[in-house]
């Protein structure tokens, strides 16, 4: 859609004169309904099968704080005086910060802080906000990140971690610090159980990108009808 002027707009004149390829509503009623599920029927599917195999019997396992279970923690700092913000073959290496648009990443740099898979946890703003991040990157801006030890999986953890919630400080601006996540206690089953929840999250991952990739085709023919109307 396009505006005209200075300043762009969408007219009603404009919208009530839109042409919208229509396929039979039994079609569009089942796209809908794969499109609207795939992500509920994937966190809702993933939950369950969480519960049981971990909190249904979580007598079974140990329960240990986050500090036994990881070989660093610690909060990023500030932004590096040598940050830029597109990424050249000078400054590779990604920024890291607080939050969710664009995966958290606020500039590039010419060297890297963590050269291991981590997971990172959003300290202030939407507090919580967990990522598993590949090798090379710079936590900043209080960002907090763990390097776990080999008794934890990162894809466990993530989800073990956002379906059990953090507790924060702060009465005017909550934040999530380095003592309260340290206590924070985790079920920690057997790595080959953790392992094996992992690869159900990348089966349901990997049925999600193919799903998404039929949607991208689909909406490629809407384009091309719509093109030739």
């Amino acid at each position: 859609m396009k505006g005209t002027g200075g300043q762009k707009r969408v007219g009603t004149d404009y919208l009530q004169n839109f042409k919208v390829g229509l396929p039979p509503i039994e079609k569009q009623i089942e796209f809908e309904r794969i499109y609207i599920q795939a992500d509920k029927s994937k966190f809702s599917g993933l939950k369950s099968q969480f519960i049981e195999m971990f909190f249904n019997t979580r007598n079974a396992f140990n329960e240990l704080p986050i500090s036994d279970i990881c070989s660093n923690l610690f909060a990023g700092g500030d932004k590096p005086s040598d940050c830029v913000e597109e990424k050249s073959n000078t400054h590779p290496y990604p920024v890291i910060a607080n939050g969710v648009g664009d995966s958290g990443i606020i500039g590039y740099v010419p060297n890297y802080q963590v050269d291991r898979p981590s997971l990172t946890i959003s300290a202030r703003g939407t507090i919580g906000y967990c990522a598993i991040r590949e090798p090379f990157f710079t936590p900043v801006v209080r960002l907090i990140t763990i390097i776990p030890n080999d008794k934890v999986n990162l894809t466990y953890l993530k989800f073990y971690l956002e379906q059990t919630g953090f507790e924060h400080t702060g009465a005017v601006q909550g934040q999530l610090t380095i003592p309260t996540l340290k206590q924070k206690k985790v079920l920690v089953p057997s790595i080959e159980e953790q392992n094996s929840f992992s690869a159900i999250v990348a089966q349901a991952d990997k049925s999600k990108f193919e799903l998404k990739r039929s949607i991208e085709a689909i909406d490629k023919v809407i384009k091309s009808l719509i093109n030739n109307i």
